[in-house]
């Protein structure tokens, strides 16, 4: 395993349902409401401390994962498009 492995995180777009912005917080973020069995099994694999996050996020959020989107590279509105088409089709 090399060392991005871990720190590398990928999304399915089949198991996401919507993506959307939530600006009553600082940094904004971008919310993943994921389908139902996706969602379950996520949680399920998940550690304690995984899954307390994640009611966390849920409760202030309404999604069990968010990413800050300032952690996306200078190019965030290319990728939200992106996003935006995939939905689309």
């Amino acid at each position: 395993m090399k060392p991005t492995d871990k720190t590398n995180h990928t999304i399915s777009f089949a198991d996401v349902r919507t993506f959307r912005f939530i600006s009553g917080c600082s940094p904004k973020m971008i919310a993943f409401d994921y389908n139902t069995i996706p969602l379950i099994h996520k949680y399920e694999d998940s550690s304690r401390f995984k899954q307390s996050l994640m009611n966390f996020n849920f409760n202030h959020t309404g999604a069990i994962e968010n990413i800050p989107v300032v952690n996306l590279t200078n190019e965030r509105e290319r990728y939200m498009h992106l996003i935006e088409q995939t939905f689309e089709m």
